[in-house]
């Protein structure tokens, strides 16, 4: 072992060192200022003796009342790697989608088989983009990094290559468990996610001056994908 050091929940060095020139980084990539110790998320400084930011919240009142606190002071079981948004599993802004009706499932089941050659192919490309940039060790297939950016990437696909109606019946339905055609099910923790991505890809379809590929991985670096905490990924 290299490196041993005991921090508290919001990053303080509690004993022990680390030689590193980024010192502490844990899972989201915290890195600390070696003089003042304050750690450096992407838009904003954690003071980790106090477990404030340092600055206001770039979102305001969106984020909570208190525009200087983290995570609402639940560090083990919120993340906020950018500064900018607490992400929790269940998300009610991604609700559970609608049953439909038996006119509506024949139309969407219609649409599917029309599209499914093209709706495969781009998750073929998803799946193939995501072993272009993350190794076969990097944890978070589910509910994680990669699949964020898999959707992201399989609903620009869909919706750039298949259309507006392969989108909604094939990429929408398939977290939605009364659409068979799409082999749709709900999982109250990742398809939340799932659907964020999905539009989030379906924003980067209309984007004349990137592929797919790259948008959603920008989306992924810039923090506008939808990404749960560590103790979630699979």
């Amino acid at each position: 072992m290299a490196v041993n050091s005991d921090r508290h929940a919001w990053g303080q060095l509690m004993s022990g060192s680390n030689p590193t020139p980024y010192g502490y980084k844990g899972q989201w990539g915290y890195y600390t200022d070696a003089e003042s110790g304050i750690l450096s998320l992407t838009h904003r400084y954690l003071d980790p003796a106090t477990g404030r930011f340092l600055t206001r919240d770039p979102i305001g009142m969106e984020g909570g009342v208190n525009l200087y606190a983290y995570v609402g002071n639940d560090v083990p079981n919120n993340i906020d790697p950018f500064g900018t948004k607490v992400v929790l599993p269940g998300d009610p802004r991604w609700a559970k989608p609608p049953s439909y009706s038996p006119w509506d499932r024949i139309w969407r089941s219609g649409v599917v088989a029309r599209h499914l050659q093209c709706i495969q192919n781009a998750a073929r490309s998803a799946y193939a983009a995501v072993r272009k940039h993350f190794p076969k060790i990097t944890k978070g297939e589910y509910n994680g990094p990669q699949d964020a950016f898999r959707h992201c990437v399989w609903a620009c696909l869909v919706r750039k290559t298949c259309g507006a109606d392969a989108y909604n019946c094939g990429v929408i339905d398939h977290e939605n468990p009364a659409a068979p055609w799409a082999k749709g099910k709900w999982d109250r923790i990742g398809s939340p996610m799932d659907l964020a991505n999905d539009e989030m890809g379906r924003k980067c379809s209309t984007n004349q001056n990137q592929s797919c590929e790259d948008c959603c991985l920008q989306q992924l670096k810039s923090g506008n994908l939808y990404v749960l905490p560590p103790r979630y990924w699979r």
